[in-house]
């Protein structure tokens, strides 16, 4: 006797028959298929394997290792911050309530109507993995997109029905509006582009504004200056580019690194830590420290102040300790200062 889930429809109550419907809805005969699952593993394993070629070999899967050991980067790297972090990106979460919708209406329909086409298992792990990287990091909602982007092509491919006249034989209807919404949204992308774009001959005199231009030409018109030097963390990544030759403490590569007992990045927030700063500089021998000199207030927008009811001032209050030790002791003096950086020199 062959029993399968057509035969156990027959035997079982509606809520049976709601969970053998549901393996239909998720197409549980297709994405099963063994041959496919072979290639899947296939693929992983494979891609494991080469990352051994690559000169940290297993030392790679250690430091991976080490993000799910301490989580502090999920705070202080605003990339690696998840959606409830100041600033918002309301546009990712809209698009992530909107998939969601997409999915239980799509559920829905099928259970009421059954006429919801199937949705691939793969397709729907594969997004609902993305999806929960995506929440618990903003950088990660690019790969939710794209993962996510199929099932909601599937699902407005069946809920908008083409009248035959405006078919073009022997196509399926869901090529036709991938490509509509490709050339379309390529269109956008395009135009927008051509407008927000800035050329620039010149990239480190671009970034004149917001990094220190015109305080790493000083240090660079000053070779006498070669001493191990403390900046910013947003800092440190045009830092190793415009002054490779500095002997630099943090520059925003591998900041999950072990060191001291913690990782790289809570050993630079130990400079900012009120008891800590004048023992941190000694033991690391900093005779060059480059800071802001100005701190630009961060601006709630309409929906952070009036619906989110954030307080600006209460964000905006927290202390820079390292800039006030500097500022108030006679050990250090300013050496250079512009509008976007200061450089402090030890005594």
């Amino acid at each position: 006797l062959i029993i399968n889930k057509y035969n156990i429809l027959k035997l079982f109550p509606n809520k049976i028959k709601r969970f053998f419907a549901f393996l239909n809805f998720i197409n549980i005969d297709e994405s099963l298929n063994l041959k496919y699952i072979i290639i899947f593993f296939g693929l992983a394993v494979l891609s494991v394997l080469t990352t051994l070629f690559t000169p940290y070999g297993l030392k790679l899967y250690e430091f991976l290792g080490d993000y799910f050991k301490n989580t502090i980067y999920l705070k202080l790297i605003m990339e690696w911050q998840s959606f409830y972090y100041l600033p918002i990106q309301y546009l990712q979460l809209l698009y992530s309530a909107f998939f969601i919708i997409i999915i239980l209406f799509s559920a829905i329909k099928f259970f009421n109507e059954g006429r919801t086409k199937p949705i691939n298992l793969w397709d729907i792990s594969a997004a609902a993995f993305f999806f929960l990287l995506a929440f618990k990091s903003k950088r990660n909602f690019p790969l939710f997109f794209v993962s996510s982007f199929p099932i909601i092509v599937y699902f407005f491919s069946d809920f908008f029905v083409i009248p035959d006249k405006f078919k073009i034989k022997n196509w399926p209807k869901q090529f036709i509006i991938i490509k509509i919404f490709l050339i379309i949204a390529l269109l956008l992308l395009s135009f927008n582009r051509l407008l927000t774009a800035n050329y620039i001959e010149d990239p480190f005199i671009f970034f004149k504004n917001s990094h220190p231009y015109k305080a790493a030409q000083y240090l660079k018109k000053h070779p006498e200056l070669d001493t191990n030097l403390l900046s910013i963390y947003n800092w440190g990544g045009y830092l190793i580019w415009t002054l490779p030759e500095k002997k630099l403490f943090i520059d925003g590569r591998l900041s999950q690194y072990p060191y001291a007992g913690h990782t790289l990045m809570e050993e630079y927030y130990e400079f900012y830590n009120k008891d800590k700063i004048e023992d941190k500089i000694n033991e690391y021998n900093i005779k060059l420290i480059l800071l802001n000199s100005r701190e630009d207030p961060y601006k709630l927008n309409w929906i952070d102040k009036y619906f989110l009811l954030f307080n600006q001032e209460k964000i905006n209050k927290t202390e820079n300790n390292l800039k006030n030790y500097l500022d108030g002791s006679s050990g250090w003096k300013v050496l250079y200062r512009d509008d976007v950086a200061t450089v402090y020199s030890r005594l």
